[in-house]
């Protein structure tokens, strides 16, 4: 599967195929047990179409608010044969607070306990509320969430296409966006002013959205 094909697997988080990287990202297998004291292998979800983990603590409230978009996701893809499971992003959390915050409100997945935060740190996990989508018979990483989008400029070409605070920047034209890095690589390519207007597409609390976005030489500044 690749990232291309991911944007009919997740249809909330719309992708496209990149080409800042030379080659996919692998990863190692790992095993955790969850908070409910269930054993988890990524070998062991070979069969899966693909496995998303979300990244969560038992202090993020953003975590909090994404919850209906998790369960979305998870209703939505779950019966095709994609496994959704989250991962403590914390040591700071016990498995206590962990059962806690479940019982609060209600996950419905399984939470990983990753004391050491190994796992965490070896798939580039290095704060709440990001998501990862892995390939698990080809140890491979197909997505990382997108970039927030803090603030907009008044009067901006942003601005002007109704892109707001809270939005996430997950594509522009058939390149991923999960990292200021991807950004600044589409903006400095020769070629770019020939994909202008932009297409560009954002996530708004459980809505995919797309439009696009002329640029030049000043807004790429």
């Amino acid at each position: 599967m690749n990232k291309f094909s991911l944007i009919l697997l997740l249809s909330t988080l719309v992708l496209a195929n990149s080409q800042v990287n030379a080659g996919p990202e692998k990863i190692g297998n790992f095993a955790l047990i969850d908070h409910e004291g269930n054993f988890h292998q990524l070998r062991k979800y070979g069969d899966s179409k693909a496995v998303v983990i979300i990244s969560m603590a038992v202090d993020c409230q953003e975590n909090i608010e994404r919850l209906p978009k998790y369960r979305l996701l998870r209703t939505t893809w779950e019966r095709q044969g994609v496994t959704f499971l989250a991962i403590n992003s914390t040591a700071r959390d016990s498995r206590a607070d962990i059962r806690h915050m479940d019982d609060l409100y209600n996950f419905d997945l399984p939470i990983l306990l990753d004391n050491s935060q190994l796992v965490a740190e070896s798939l580039g996990l290095t704060r709440a509320g990001e998501i990862i989508v892995l390939e698990p018979d080809r140890f491979q990483v197909l997505y990382r969430g997108g970039l927030d989008i803090v603030a907009i400029r008044a009067n901006s070409p942003a601005a002007r296409k109704g892109i707001r605070p809270g939005d996430i920047l997950v594509g522009m034209h058939v390149w991923e966006t999960t990292s200021l890095e991807n950004v600044d690589f589409i903006l400095n390519r020769k070629d770019y002013r020939e994909f202008s207007p932009m297409k560009f597409y954002i996530l708004r609390g459980d809505n995919t959205l797309y439009g696009h976005l002329k640029i030049n030489f000043e807004d790429s500044r």
